[in-house]
Formats: structure tokens, C-alpha cells, sequence
């Protein structure tokens, strides 16, 4: 039995801590003694002797097999403590998030990421950080009652908050990277299947006529959160703005969506911000639920993960991941974000058939309590350091 500790730190909806729980309810269903460790706020502001204690209480004098740390945080502070075997940091956003934590990586932790894209980054930009591999996202499993698809009498939700795309653009302005951060988001509009750091060697290679690798794409990392803010906001009102121009109704849970001014607005419902796991509940009313993938080009997302699992027929755009899997014959409608007009006839059709699109739903259903509970997430983290250690040994 090994002795696993999860770090996690504050998060929007206490989403990471979810996710952390749910991993150490896996580990424990796979034989392991895990405990999570959630900390009040960043390691910056943690206290070193007040975290070792934590550890020293968990350990009660003998040594912590696994030590994983949610998104790296008090990685920096891990180092000198003394009874430990191995480190992991798990990131569930794009490395350039957490550029100081991965240029800055202890050299006993290895990291793990959310995206074969974020790997092969992560593993180019900072070869410090041991990029281990690739462990998706997984969702929530419920904890309300199952309703039965056909008695579910509302029809779709989405969840996320709404950032008026002209204010965002108005704060990019007059900053020192106003027209770098501009160019990368004509980019990302022009390219919606390129990842961030093929944007940035492409701008950089047309207006500075230089080349450039992915470890100097790293330099750029300050550019980030407004290029996908803006990006994934973007694509979020286009989705919608077709939905809602088509007829169809749509309940939204998030703030700011009654500023949204679209054709068909007299179709959207606008209800407060939720907490996660209240989410998973509520998506159990619905037959469909909306999904906009943050930008992960080889990822999946959580939201998504635990649509399926609340037995709803999930709409989402697509990433090589989902393709790979072919979600879109395991219950779930699929869509390109250049051309999302195309899902339209796709979600009336299911929409009027509810006897098919049920069967949809609990197609989508049971491979997502097969493939995509965080249960499965800790499987197959076992079973990746199973195999680094066998080759290691050999």
C-alpha cells in the first residue's frame, strides 16, 4: 500500500479541490492510503514549518511514497522535506500559466499535464520539469439521484462566465504588448485548431522574419491569460450567438450573461454562478449541456467529462483527443469552431427525437464511468509510474 498525499490551493468554484478529493477517493478505491492536503492560499504566502508539519502528521514517521501537488503548488517549499520518494506536479492548464514553477523545478519532481500539446511543450520549453506524460482531465459523478432522460423537462444548460470581448480589448490597449497580444488573437481567429505556442512561432516568424523554438516561445508567457481569455470568450459568443439565432433555448448558470446583446437573446436564461459540484447536480435536470473547451488542442475538459457522466447529450467543440476517442459516436455532438453552423440540424434532431437522443445519452454515459471518473485518473497514474519505474530499472 503506498502512502500518497494531494496538495491543492484555492481555485474559481473550488474546482481543483473537487478534482483533488475525487483523485484521492480513487487512489483509495485502488488499495492506497491517500490524503488531501488543501492549503488556504498560494505557496507564496504558505508557511514552510507549517507545511512540513502538516506532512509529518500525515506521515507519522515513516515515508510518503507520492507526493502530488495540483497546478505545482508549494512545490518550491517541498524540497527539503525529508520523508518523501517521489514528487509529482500536476498541471491542468497550459504550462506558460506556471511559467516561474516550471523554469524553477525542483530536480526530484516530474510533471504531468492535461494535453499531449502541453507535454510536448512543457517538455521543450522547460526541460527542467521532467514531463512525465499526459493525464486528461476527468469529471464529477453526481451526487443526486439519477433522473430518468425522457422526465428531464429542460433542455440545455451551460455553465461559464461571461467578459464583454470589446472591455477585454479595451484593457489590452496602451499595455507594453498591446500589439503582440492583438496579433496573437487575430491568430488564434484565423486558426482556432493552432495551440498557443504555434500561434506565437508563427506571428513572430511573419512580423519579426526571425524563427524561433518552443523554449523561446516561453519568453512570451506574460501573454497568455489575454490571448485565451479573449479566444475562448470569442468562441463562446459564436456558439451561442448561433444557438440562440436558430431558436434554440439555452439556460446559462454564470455571471454577466444578461449583458450579452445577440439576435434570439429573448432565448437565453441567465442564472447565477454555481458551485462544481452543484453543477453536476443541476446538470442532471437537463437533456443537453453546452461545452467550450479551454485551449487545449489535444485536451478534453472536465465539464464535459461530467456532462456525460449526468447522463446528458454533451455539445462540444472538438480537440485530436476527441477525435481519437471518437466521441462523436460515443453520445456526443461534436462541432468545429469555424464551422459551428454545421451542429445546428444535429441538436434539433435530437432535440424533437427524444427516444434516440436518449440512447445517446446513456451511450455517453456508461464510456464516461468507464473512462473519464477521476477514479480512472488514479488508475492510470499508478500505472504510469509503474512503468517509469520498470523502465528505470531496466
Amino acid at each position: 500500500m503506498k502512502q500518497i498525499v494531494i496538495i491543492s490551493g484555492n481555485s474559481a468554484y473550488n474546482a481543483l479541490n473537487i478534482f483533488a478529493d475525487e483523485l484521492a477517493e480513487g487512489f483509495a478505491q485502488a488499495g492506497e492510503k491517500c490524503t488531501h492536503l488543501q492549503l488556504s492560499s498560494t505557496n507564496q504566502y504558505y508557511s514552510a514549518d507549517e507545511f512540513y508539519q502538516n506532512l509529518h502528521q500525515i506521515a507519522k514517521g515513516t515515508r510518503l511514497d507520492l507526493i502530488i501537488s495540483i497546478n505545482g503548488i508549494a512545490i518550491d517549499i517541498m524540497e527539503d522535506f525529508p520523508l518523501k520518494d517521489q514528487i509529482l506536479a500536476f498541471y491542468v492548464d497550459h504550462p506558460f500559466h506556471h511559467h516561474e514553477r516550471l523554469r524553477n523545478n525542483i530536480p526530484d519532481c516530474h510533471s504531468l499535464f492535461v494535453d499531449d500539446t502541453f507535454t510536448k511543450c512543457a517538455a521543450e520549453a522547460y526541460p527542467d520539469c521532467h514531463a512525465l506524460g499526459t493525464i486528461h482531465q476527468a469529471g464529477s459523478i453526481p451526487k443526486r439521484q439519477d433522473i430518468p432522460f425522457a422526465d428531464r423537462k429542460k433542455r440545455i444548460c451551460f455553465f461559464g462566465s461571461y467578459r464583454n470581448l470589446r472591455t477585454q480589448l479595451e484593457a489590452i490597449a496602451n499595455t507594453p504588448s498591446e500589439g503582440l497580444i492583438t496579433n496573437l488573437i487575430a491568430d488564434g481567429l484565423d486558426h482556432p485548431n493552432m495551440t498557443i505556442e504555434q500561434i506565437i512561432i508563427k506571428n513572430i516568424s511573419e512580423n519579426e522574419h526571425r524563427n524561433i523554438s518552443i523554449k523561446e516561445t516561453s519568453e512570451f508567457s506574460a501573454c497568455i491569460n489575454p490571448v485565451e481569455n479573449f479566444l475562448r470568450g470569442y468562441y463562446r459568443e459564436e456558439i451561442l450567438r448561433t444557438l440562440l439565432a436558430n431558436g434554440i433555448e439555452i439556460d446559462i448558470y454564470g455571471s454577466g450573461w444578461e449583458n450579452l446583446d445577440v439576435p434570439g437573446k429573448e432565448n437565453l436564461h441567465c442564472f447565477p454562478s454555481v458551485p462544481y459540484l452543484e453543477m453536476a447536480d443541476i446538470m442532471t435536470e437537463y437533456q443537453f449541456t453546452l461545452n467550450v473547451l479551454p485551449w487545449a488542442k489535444a485536451g478534453f475538459h472536465d465539464r464535459l467529462a461530467t456532462g456525460m457522466l449526468s447522463g446528458c447529450i454533451c455539445i462540444t467543440d472538438d480537440s485530436t483527443y476527441i477525435k481519437n476517442e471518437q466521441l462523436a459516436k460515443k453520445g456526443v455532438l461534436v462541432y468545429n469552431l469555424a464551422k459551428e453552423q454545421k451542429i445546428i440540424s444535429s441538436i434539433k434532431y435530437y432535440l424533437s427525437h427524444t427516444e434516440e437522443a436518449e440512447r445517446e445519452a446513456q451511450k455517453a454515459k456508461a464510456y464516461a464511468r468507464k473512462n473519464h471518473t477521476w477514479k480512472n485518473r488514479a488508475e492510470q497514474i499508478l500505472s504510469l509510474l509503474h512503468h517509469t519505474d520498470t523502465n528505470n530499472d531496466n
